[in-house]
């Protein structure tokens, strides 16, 4: 039996987490919610010349353990503050899974988890 393709997610991308936000419903009335977080790596400190590995590495990381979560779906929106949404858009467009897929990104800055869920909704509808 098939895999059942899931349709959209948006990923809220801050230097904390990522925010995952879904429709765990097929009723489209039901609405998004948060269906997951993943904490960023935390900061360490070290030695000049092995902080720009380390952190490079730990983003690699990061993206990857989101990216294993979103694989199965179609539509993805990925926003946040910084450059964080463009260099995961990057990270998805070099792996195979995400070949085809509606991948979009957009901006926003210090959103309530609410504001967060009407921004997907909204995307979406």
């Amino acid at each position: 039996m098939n895999q059942k393709v899931k349709s959209s997610i948006g990923i809220y991308l801050d230097n904390e987490k990522a925010m995952l936000i879904t429709n765990q419903s097929d009723d489209k009335d039901h609405g998004f919610s948060i269906v997951s977080t993943i904490k960023a790596p935390e900061k360490h400190n070290s030695e000049e010349h092995n902080k720009n590995h380390a952190k490079q590495n730990e983003l690699k990381s990061f993206f990857k353990s989101i990216a294993n979560q979103v694989s199965d779906f179609e539509n993805i929106y990925i926003f946040g503050s910084g450059i964080s949404q463009e260099q995961f858009k990057n990270h998805l467009a070099e792996d195979s899974h995400f070949k085809g897929k509606k991948i979009e990104i957009g901006t926003a800055n210090n959103l309530t988890e609410g504001q967060i869920i009407a921004k997907v909704n909204e995307y979406f509808s």
